[in-house]
């Protein structure tokens, strides 16, 4: 098992990114295709073990594009890595952290989504960086806890990060471990933070 920080400077062989993307692509399209109803969920939902999508689409979905939740609270090791990936055209949110889930977004394109990315309800570790955040509906990111209570473990990193043309950037609420680093901001229809 690898900690966050290691998974990130982690380098993977030629192999092994291509069979990420082979995995990455057959679990999203199959994902999608049994999808097509109002109001779906997430095209892809991780609750166990770890999943890694490596220069992926997830695209018009009619739920979300990918949630991450662990309510056993018993894995804390990372549960998701995106990287490289295009999230768009999703109903809900392009990306959802929630109850213990662990995330890492990289180096990926989201937008066109209802918002781009929400972290809530008690998410753990999650970092966001080098993600290109445009033209969602609401928010680019919503990190919250919708209990108005400040005493979570929640840790939230946001760095190097262009967020522009949403309805707002940045919405944060209740967040104690919030930290926004290097992003640049900017043609927000309402606010940037």
């Amino acid at each position: 098992s690898h900690t966050l920080s290691e998974l990130e400077g982690m380098e993977r062989s030629p192999k092994q990114r291509e069979l990420f993307r082979k995995f990455s692509d057959q679990l999203i399209s199959q994902r999608l295709k049994s999808r097509n109803e109002p109001s779906a969920g997430p095209a892809i939902v991780v609750m166990r073990g770890k999943c890694s999508l490596v220069n992926c689409e997830i695209s018009d979905c009619t739920g979300g594009g990918a949630l991450v939740c662990n309510p056993s609270n018993q894995i804390m090791e990372l549960q998701l890595h995106i990287s490289g990936c295009t999230i768009r055209n999703c109903v809900k949110a392009g990306v959802e952290s929630r109850e213990f889930g662990n995330l890492l977004v990289e180096n990926s394109e989201i937008h066109d989504n209802h918002q781009g990315a929400i972290i809530w309800r008690d998410a753990q570790n999650v970092k966001i960086s080098n993600c290109n955040i445009y033209n969602n509906k609401n928010e680019g990111i919503l990190a919250m806890q919708d209990d108005g209570n400040y005493d979570n473990s929640s840790m939230v990193i946001l760095e190097g990060n262009n967020i522009h043309n949403n309805m707002i950037g940045i919405s944060t609420a209740f967040m104690r471990n919030l930290e926004v680093i290097g992003n640049q901001l900017y043609l927000n229809r309402s606010w940037g933070i």
